[in-house]
């Protein structure tokens, strides 16, 4: 199995690595720094009373089984929050809210 560890790589080679056997390491999956979409992120989080980095972990636990996370966890708490991430529950709607923010990130990248 090959290893992609750039997170735009996914959808540059149309997010269809899964069925290439190819597992995939996201890097920076909570906007790379990109404030715009942070904000959103960090409005969708407030909605299901999780963290930014909460939510992040949970949709890519949500999106593919080929994906490889290795959140950072610098302390006990950090660790907890992490694992935490597990037990989110996200519904359709809210995974089509963050591919959408993902997208257009994409989007606005490749202009």
């Amino acid at each position: 199995m090959e290893t992609i560890s750039n997170f735009k790589k996914t959808f540059l080679l149309g997010g269809d690595l899964e069925s290439q056997d190819i597992a995939f390491i996201p890097w920076f999956p909570i906007g790379g720094g990109i404030v715009q979409l942070e904000e959103k992120l960090k409005d969708i989080a407030s909605r299901k009373q999780v963290t930014m980095h909460q939510l992040a972990l949970s949709w890519l636990l949500h999106h593919s089984d080929n994906i490889l996370l290795i959140p950072g966890t610098s302390s006990i708490a950090h660790l907890e929050e992490n694992v935490s991430a597990l037990s989110i529950e996200l519904t359709a709607d809210d995974k089509a809210e963050l591919d959408c923010l993902i997208e257009s990130v994409e989007n606005n990248d490749k202009a």
